[in-house]
């Protein structure tokens, strides 16, 4: 429990019921108010927690690199056929994933959003095998509907 949220809400809480004892019926407003408050900053930690998840898993493979959601089909690429590496925003954040790296083959791909579980296991991978991989528009984010290029097979280092 947070208890700046608790002692100021009793203190104004306290100086509406004081007001109402003084004849002020605006008293009854800001007690009301800040009584509501007061429950809910002691309630709040007390309720359970629950944890959000966006359903992304990351697959990572000697051979590939799959991406998979319960709700739609699953998306690999064979390192060896990635031609190119995107990282990609949207503005569909903060309840849908907004920032995706997409692995680009010849005909095929697999988007991978960055709050998938396993994320953090691809910087390894990014850096042994994608030579030169651009890790700039990753570290400037965005949260505007773009689309940058990190990594493109044959482009020199």
């Amino acid at each position: 429990m947070k208890i700046v949220p608790v002692l100021g809400s009793a203190l104004f809480t306290a100086g509406g019921v004081w007001m109402i004892v003084d004849g002020h019926r605006f008293g009854w407003l800001i007690a009301g108010f800040f009584g509501l408050c007061l429950l809910l900053a002691v309630v709040e930690p007390r309720l359970p927690r629950r944890h959000v998840s966006s359903g992304y898993r990351l697959v990572i493979t000697p051979a590939e690199l799959a991406c998979e959601h319960p709700k739609r089909p699953r998306e690999s690429i064979r390192w060896d056929e990635v031609t190119r590496i995107w990282y990609v925003t949207t503005s569909d954040g903060p309840r849908l994933p907004d920032e995706w790296i997409l692995l680009e083959g010849a005909g095929r791909g697999c988007s991978l959003p960055t709050e998938a579980v396993g994320f953090d296991r691809i910087w390894d991978e990014l850096t042994q095998r994608f030579p030169g991989f651009d890790y700039g528009p990753l570290i400037r984010g965005g949260t505007d509907d773009a689309r940058h290029l990190c990594w493109e097979r044959g482009r020199p280092s």
